[in-house]
């Protein structure tokens, strides 16, 4: 037995020994290639100036050990690089809000960390994208609010912030912000603005915090109330899906609850066809009692017990709407309908879809409903028809849990 712990011993003292030794090995570690040969510099530099920057092709070196080029140049007046791999013959340089003449170096780093000398070239960006869209917007009186148009052409990601300026103090006050990614023309409405005259102004921040000037507008929101759903009910027209599976009714539509009881359709109906339309597919209609000047549509998808982004809910779906009972009983959406809305329900964590497999962000998103806004150039509307293209199992049948709409008063 004592022959035995001497062993164990000797074993565990190499062991940390070993342990120890590649400790400091690890700590020691640096550039496998060691040598202090210079790199050759890039050659035959070509610069493409682009909205907010410039791309710079070049002639690589044919330097055995080269990994990279790097661009050093100055963004919002502070030095910054960016480097491009030796398997690249160009480099973006991103995040220039600055249109003048810019000088930018350009140095070949190689595995051994060693640095050629610089070639310089100039750039002169163009008008940069965040620039660009802000050009293009423009603030107009909103249901409940200011409405804003813009196009963002380059579809970038930015941040509109919203300004309203105290009577008071006569300074803005930073109020809300609407986030773009990747959006191109859209439309948006800041809300919670009783309709009286007030100044709003916009900011636009791009994600290299580069920031417009202000836009200033005095607008005045346009009234804005919730429409009575016990007036809602079910229009039934030609091409209309059957409702009622499960004992989930049109009704439960405007119950005034979320959480309960919505409304189903049968799963293994294949839908109706309807033109515009080349394929089948589950549509219902909503009789509001009274034509309206809507504004938007609030429609909540079932999300108790991981139903969310799942199973029957809407992901691709069209809004129609039309003020007057069309004659041919809705057998065609071409007779005289609108096209409201196209919408898809988007889920924020981006996982495969499936009952359970949501995120919390999920389930608070899903539990907050879907609202669409309707243009404001859109007729007034009595009938609202919603098409569901493809649900979250990839199959026909819908659920839905309850539905509000917007508008002026009548």
């Amino acid at each position: 037995m004592k022959k035995l712990r001497i062993i164990f011993l000797k074993i565990l003292t190499i062991t940390v020994a070993c342990m120890a030794l590649n400790s400091c090995e690890e700590e020691a570690r640096g550039p496998l290639y060691t040598d202090s040969t210079i790199p050759e510099p890039i050659t035959e530099a070509v610069v493409t100036n682009l909205p907010g920057g410039a791309k710079i092709e070049y002639k690589l070196p044919t330097t055995e050990n080269a990994l990279f080029v790097k661009a050093t140049y100055k963004r919002n007046g502070k030095a910054v690089s960016t480097s491009s791999s030796v398997y690249n013959n160009s480099v973006i340089l991103e995040g220039l809000r600055d249109t003048s003449t810019q000088e930018v170096k350009l140095e070949v780093v190689d595995k051994s960390n060693n640095v050629s000398s610089s070639v310089s070239v100039t750039v002169n960006p163009l008008a940069a994208p965040v620039d660009i869209l802000f050009n293009t917007v423009d603030l107009v009186a909103g249901f409940g609010g200011v409405g804003i148009l813009y196009d963002n052409v380059d579809n970038i990601d930015a941040e509109i912030l919203l300004y309203v300026k105290d009577p008071g103090t006569g300074t803005y006050v930073y109020n809300q912000s609407l986030f773009l990614s990747g959006a191109t023309t859209g439309t948006y409405t800041f809300r919670s603005f009783p309709p009286e005259a007030r100044a709003f102004a916009i900011e636009i921040v791009d994600r290299w915090d580069n920031i417009t000037e202000r836009y200033e507008e005095v607008i005045t929101p346009i009234a804005e109330v919730e429409y009575d759903r016990r007036n809602f009910k079910e229009a039934k027209l030609a091409g209309d899906i059957t409702t009622g599976a499960f004992g989930w009714k049109f009704s439960n539509l405007f119950n005034f609850s979320t959480v309960d009881a919505g409304m189903h359709t049968d799963q293994i109906d294949p839908g109706h066809l309807v033109p515009p339309y080349n394929d089948k597919y589950h549509i219902f209609t909503i009789d509001l009692g009274a034509s309206h000047k809507l504004s938007r549509m609030k429609w909540w998808q079932r999300h108790e017990r991981g139903y969310g982004y799942a199973h029957g809910n809407p992901k691709i779906y069209d809004i129609w709407g039309i003020d007057e009972r069309p004659s041919d009983n809705g057998a065609s959406l071409e007779n005289g309908w609108t096209l409201l809305y196209e919408g898809e329900t988007i889920k924020p964590s981006g996982t495969p879809a499936g009952i359970g497999k949501n995120t919390t962000a999920d389930n608070e998103r899903a539990s907050q409903g879907e609202e669409v806004e309707f243009s404001i150039q859109a007729p007034r509307i009595r009938y609202i028809r919603f098409v569901t293209k493809l649900n979250w199992s990839s199959s026909k049948f819908i659920h839905l849990m309850e539905v509000e709409v917007y508008g002026s008063p009548d």
